[in-house]
């Protein structure tokens, strides 16, 4: 069936998801990979209710904030979205969604996003689906709303190391006779190849993720790895039989080295496990801690809750009277232990468990002046929001990679007595959509 085809069609903004929004005959057309004042042919790829998804068919006339992505695979690549659009106007339009998102609060609470001081090259981690394309054993990552790997040489978004040893890797699979995972049959062993690397140090964790136990010949590998990056800490294989998005399984075997390494932010040094959460941009953390940190009365108790290996509430603990974090990951419990004795820090407490499940004992038991949450994408739980607001705790650092969750979970705080303070966004996460905000709420 032919495709409709949107003549002229003029870009008015960018929304929450990446997409460009346009509009034809009122109607709302959103579309891939546009950007702000292009004028474009647009080619509907699909219609959900009363709007029209599309593609750029025919360039007509760039937006002035349109550059050349410098991607050979942008726009086919799922990874990002706004490779195409200069930094500086990527700023202001993620500002603009946080308003829009949060159009319901006066101006007045709004700060300006705080952008990063590195913008390309800038993640301290990435997993990359393994496959075959075109015959042959492949890793990438996956094209836009698909599982189709889209191979490539040179993400812009990780350090180019991360490439070179995803080569040796595939590299070492063709050589081996092993086998890259099919997600058809769910035959074949190799998943994903994941890494964690250290701007500070350069160290660099290798994880394989495999269906079965076995991986051929992991000793020569190990030797290739090491070869082409002396600097590897470990190397890990991650167990992962279940055919499902998850990408890592429970159980580990480590292959050489160590299953961690150490990072740091100022003069806090975090130990970090390969599965552990750590923010992922480490040229904007710092930024983010402290606006956090400012927020905290001095000598008051403090939760931290998702707190991962405790980097927030380590930070912020020689504010605070006593910090208590709070993490369902036993093994971001256990580095934010060794975490706590490597600093020295004596205020901060660690508790395994699930928020909505130790977060009443913990505000019962003591006199808790306010929580921040750092929760993953899918935001709070409708039990903590009840307890949080039960305790009447004075106030609540929201810290959110996901802006439409957050609003959501903001109006119920609204609901149960709360009421904004202050909004500002920083950006995590350079060339795609994605926004980090913190919405600090007071009774």
């Amino acid at each position: 069936m032919k495709q409709e085809i949107i003549e002229k069609l003029e870009i008015k903004k960018l929304v929450y998801q990446g997409f460009g929004l346009g509009f034809s005959n009122s109607n709302p057309i959103f579309v891939y990979y546009a950007v702000p004042g292009d004028l474009i042919n647009a080619k509907i790829i699909y219609n959900k209710k009363k709007v029209s998804f599309a593609v750029i068919d025919e360039l007509l006339q760039p937006g002035e904030n349109r550059i050349k992505a410098d991607c050979e695979v942008f726009g086919s690549c799922g990874g990002c979205e706004w490779l195409n659009i200069n930094y500086r106007a990527q700023l202001l339009y993620k500002q603009s969604i946080v308003r829009e998102i949060f159009k319901k609060f006066p101006d007045n609470i709004f700060s300006d996003i705080s952008g990063s001081t590195v913008f390309k090259h800038y993640r301290n981690k990435s997993f990359m689906p393994a496959g075959m394309v075109e015959g042959e054993p492949v890793f990438g990552i996956y094209a836009k709303n698909s599982h189709s790997i889209i191979p490539h040489r040179a993400c812009k978004l990780h350090p180019g190391i991360f490439d070179i040893l995803g080569s040796a890797v595939i590299t070492h699979i063709k050589n081996s006779n092993e086998k890259v995972y099919n997600e058809v049959n769910r035959h074949g062993n190799l998943k994903h190849i994941g890494f964690r690397y250290s701007f500070e140090t350069d160290e660099v964790l290798v994880i394989l993720v495999t269906r079965t136990s076995k991986l051929a010949f992991t000793k020569q590998l190990v030797n290739l790895l090491l070869n082409t990056y002396p600097e590897i800490t470990g190397v890990i294989q991650n167990i992962n039989p279940e055919p499902v998005n998850t990408i890592l399984g429970t159980r580990s075997k480590l292959l050489y080295g160590k299953n961690w390494l150490e990072d740091s932010i100022d003069n806090i040094k975090f130990r970090i496990n390969y599965n552990s959460f750590f923010q992922i941009n480490p040229f904007i953390m710092k930024k983010l801690y402290d606006y956090v940190k400012e927020e905290i009365s001095p000598h008051t108790v403090v939760i931290d809750a998702y707190s991962g290996i405790g980097s927030i509430g380590l930070y912020i603990a020689d504010k605070a009277e006593q910090v208590i974090a709070i993490e369902g990951n036993e093994a971001a419990v256990k580095d934010g232990l060794k975490n706590r004795d490597l600093n020295s820090i004596v205020n901060i407490k660690f508790i395994y468990g699930k928020v909505e499940d130790k977060i009443k004992s913990v505000c019962s038991q003591n006199k808790v002046d306010s929580i921040v949450f750092d929760p993953p994408r899918k935001g709070l739980e409708k039990a903590v929001i009840e307890i949080v607001s039960r305790q009447r705790i004075k106030k609540i650092i929201y810290v959110s990679c996901n802006p439409a969750t957050q609003i959501r979970d903001i109006e119920l705080l609204i609901e149960n007595g709360y009421s904004v303070k202050s909004i500002k966004p920083f950006d995590m996460f350079p060339n795609t959509y994605h926004i980090e905000n913190v919405v600090v709420l007071e009774l």
